[in-house]
Parts: C-alpha cells; sequence; structure tokens
C-alpha cells in the first residue's frame, strides 16, 4: 500500500491510472484517503491519488469504502456540483445585471434622469 506500506494482494484495494495502490476494507487507507479529501471537494467531484492527484474513478471506490464513507463521499460529490452551478448561475445574472446598468445608464444617466424621463412622459398623456 503507497499509505500504510503494508503488502496486500490486488484484489484488496486499488490502485489509481498510474498504479500507486491504496489497501481497502473496513479500516483501509482507501477510506482514510477519501475522509481527509472530502472537506477540500468544494471545487472537483472527484477523489484524487493523494500521491500523484491522478482522479480515481468513484465507482471503483464503492467496494472498498465503508457505507458510512461511502454516503458522506456521495453528499461532498453533490455539494460540490450544486456550489458549481450555483457560482455559474451568479455569474451568468451578474453579467445580466451590469448589462442591464450600462443600458439604463445609456439611456437616462442617472436614476433622476430616468424619473424627469418618466415625469415627461406623464404629462403628455
Amino acid at each position: 500500500c503507497s499509505c500504510c506500506f503494508d503488502s496486500f494482494n490486488l484484489d484488496q484495494g486499488l490502485a489509481c491510472k498510474k498504479g500507486h495502490f491504496y489497501c481497502g476494507g473496513k479500516d483501509g487507507c482507501i477510506g482514510a484517503m477519501v475522509q481527509e479529501q472530502l472537506t477540500r471537494m468544494q471545487h472537483q467531484d472527484a477523489i484524487a491519488c493523494s500521491i500523484c492527484h491522478e482522479t480515481i474513478d468513484t465507482r471503483s471506490l464503492a467496494p472498498h469504502l465503508s457505507n458510512e464513507t461511502w454516503l458522506a463521499l456521495e453528499e461532498a460529490r453533490i455539494d460540490s456540483k450544486v456550489k458549481l452551478r450555483v457560482e455559474k448561475l451568479s455569474h451568468e445574472f451578474d453579467k445580466r445585471l451590469d448589462a442591464k446598468i450600462r443600458e439604463f445608464m445609456q439611456e437616462y444617466g442617472s436614476l433622476s434622469g430616468m424619473v424627469k424621463h418618466q415625469a415627461k412622459q406623464l404629462a403628455k398623456q
């Protein structure tokens, strides 16, 4: 195992794409690595090898994690996706708002300019 340096059969854990092996099981290093990375999953939805930082397929993690760790991982992945979507929508909203403010300022110059314009329109009616 690349983490605890104990010897295991390949079917007793999993390796990243570059071959770094982590032991699985109830108290295995895979679970510890996942738990350690859960707090940093704000802008990603995958677990990375702690040595080379290659992402590890989430489905391959499942058989090696306790139910509690798996549920925490899934919750963190969902939270990450939601947070990224909220950030994207917020950015898009801010861009549209800025465009409308520029449009308003070009047309009226200021809030008092808009009020004067509307007052003139009402006076004509």
